[in-house]
């Protein structure tokens, strides 16, 4: 098991226990809580039985793994496009809770027209993360929650050595003028042990060994599916 610790900067943001982050299992979107693990599909004269996404392999394990950091107070970011101003405003700003800016040439500038981003504010959020040696943090915006808005930009940090937590908030509303309002899910941390990679490739076919293995997960995901996941 790989621990995440997160310390609060601001004592009265730790205090309202709401605004703590919590593990995503306990925190996940209300249409996926409300979702059914099977259905019946009526398309008449038939009607039949399916799965829904709730028994999928990698929305259960999306939806099992990670720690939810939230809004601490409302958030107002303004960007006009056609005259490329910008603004936001906080509540209250502090060195531990403030918002600067990611200059377009950093990183917006560089990417093709049909990106979806139009301005990156850096929120600097009162907290710090903690892992183990060899343990880093996956950043990524929170999954499924059909922001049309703002989207947090993924990112993969070395928690063990650098513990500000700062989200990058893309910019992505076709309005002037957005609010983030108190409590909203913004982004997830997912812990995981650092190593480097190696490739093989190779023909499955012709590979006794990893088409036995391939054969036989392929056997128990059908076979055993929602047993196993509704365990979960």
């Amino acid at each position: 098991m790989l621990n995440i610790k997160f310390g609060f900067r601001d004592n009265l943001i730790y205090k309202e226990t709401s605004l703590q982050p919590k593990l995503i299992r306990h925190e996940k979107p209300s249409w996926y809580k409300n979702l059914k693990k099977r259905i019946v599909v009526n398309a008449l004269p038939f009607s039949y039985d399916i799965q829904t996404v709730k028994s999928c392999p990698s929305f259960v394990d999306m939806f099992n793994n990670g720690v939810v950091i939230y809004a601490p107070t409302d958030i107002k970011l303004f960007y006009d496009t056609e005259n490329e101003i910008h603004a936001f405003k906080l509540p209250y700003q502090t060195d531990n809770y403030k918002i600067e800016i990611h200059e377009q040439e950093q990183f917006i500038s560089h990417l093709p027209k049909e990106n979806k981003y139009k301005f990156i504010f850096k929120l600097v959020l009162p907290l710090a993360v903690f892992t183990d040696k060899g343990v880093s943090s996956y950043q990524y915006n929170y999954p499924y929650g059909f922001n049309n808005d703002f989207e947090v930009l993924f990112g993969q940090f070395e928690t063990d050595k650098v513990h500000e937590v700062n989200l990058q908030l893309g910019y992505i509303s076709e309005k002037k003028e957005i609010t983030i309002t108190k409590g909203t899910p913004l982004a997830i941390y997912v812990p995981f042990k650092r190593s480097k990679v190696k490739l093989d490739l190779f023909n499955l076919d012709n590979n006794k060994k990893y088409k036995k293995i391939f054969e036989t997960s392929w056997f128990k995901l059908n076979s055993k599916f929602n047993r196993y996941y509704g365990d979960l």
